[in-house]
């Protein structure tokens, strides 16, 4: 009579730790090095300026989220992992790795997120935390201001340094769009299909100028570039094709076309150019990519509308531009896009010199 052999508790651990060290090392040899150049642009570019005007249900909660993967200010580039629960800082000397949250927005040291309804921000240098407002939901953070609204009502401005030092602005609709260019504040509120321009000083935060601009499309990715109302419309011809890039002059009112090209994905600007990836592409059990003239990574001068192809490379999940550098994150899937999509090994980002 054969007796089976049990294999020992010993031989069972030696299994188990061999198979982790086996995931690891595919981890490690499999994840792409991000070597960076020094970037010499002092501004603020954020990749995804709405901030954090979406919702995202995390452990049975809604929470406001920052939908930006990359934030750029002074030297230093802040890029979020896809699970947005770490982050790494790129620095112009170093690298560091640090804890971040689904809803928060960090600078440095300094990180604003929503917590339970309520906002704050923390100091990670001095480990000082401060609750700024409740019911409140993140819309801009520069570093040395947050931005935030209260009801929906108003919008606060809140001195990064000193709390206490804060200025209200009264709203009516929906804000679309928030950023601080030339000292100038830009609002952009919506209200069906009205939106409404409001430029204030960054200084005394009165209000430089108001604009109106109608339309019966709906407009994505928004920006106010010098004396332009950007923005891209994918339902004036085939949502799922066409892309319609149209410059509105706030000066003279004059609705002009900057740009034309099919299957747009990812969008950024800087302060003369647009920047967008461009991939055609197909399911069948994964999504892959169709050969087509249009693919590649694209740059569009604002004031002539002159287009150039940077790269062949198309599949960008987010992009963002300093005067220097073109950044371009992609999401690093454990498999091929389309299957099981939750599951990460991180990210691949890769810098473009465009100056």
């Amino acid at each position: 009579m054969k007796v089976k052999k049990k294999l020992s508790p010993l031989i069972i651990c030696l299994i188990i730790l061999s198979a982790l060290l086996l995931v690891i090392a595919f981890f490690v040899l499999t994840k792409e090095k991000v070597d960076l150049k020094p970037d010499s642009d002092t501004s603020y570019y954020n990749s995804y300026e709405y901030g954090c005007n979406s919702m995202r249900i995390y452990n049975g909660k809604r929470f406001p989220m920052s939908d930006d993967y990359m934030v750029y200010k002074d030297g230093n580039l802040y890029v979020k992992d896809p699970m947005y629960y770490r982050a790494d800082i790129y620095y112009s000397d170093r690298k560091e790795n640090v804890s971040t949250s689904i809803t928060s927005q960090r600078i440095e040291n300094i990180e604003v997120y929503c917590d339970d309804g309520s906002l704050y921000m923390e100091n990670h240098a001095t480990q000082e935390k401060q609750k700024l407002d409740e019911q409140s939901q993140i819309l801009f953070f520069d570093g040395d201001r947050v931005l935030y609204s209260v009801d929906k009502k108003k919008l606060v401005i809140v001195d990064a340094k000193n709390i206490n030092d804060r200025k209200e602005i009264d709203y009516i609709g929906k804000i679309f769009y928030i950023s601080i260019n030339s000292n100038t504040l830009n609002v952009i509120t919506k209200n069906e299909y009205k939106y409404e321009i409001f430029q204030y000083d960054v200084d005394t935060y009165l209000q430089k100028s108001h604009f109106e601009h109608s339309t019966l499309s709906n407009l994505d990715e928004p920006a106010i570039i010098n004396d332009y109302f950007l923005y891209c419309c994918k339902d004036l011809i085939n949502t799922s094709e066409e892309c319609t890039f149209l410059k509105y002059n706030l000066k003279t009112g004059e609705i002009s076309r900057a740009a034309l090209h099919n299957y747009v994905q990812s969008v950024t600007y800087n302060n003369n150019k647009i920047y967008f990836s461009a991939e055609k592409s197909e399911w069948n059990i994964v999504r892959t990519t169709v050969e087509d003239e249009n693919n590649g990574l694209w740059e569009v001068d604002i004031e002539t509308g002159t287009k150039k192809k940077l790269s062949d490379e198309c599949v960008f999940d987010d992009l963002l531009a300093t005067e220097n550098y073109l950044y371009c994150y992609r999401i690093d899937y454990l498999l091929p896009r389309g299957m099981a999509n939750a599951r990460y090994k991180g990210y691949i980002l890769k810098q473009i010199p465009i100056n």
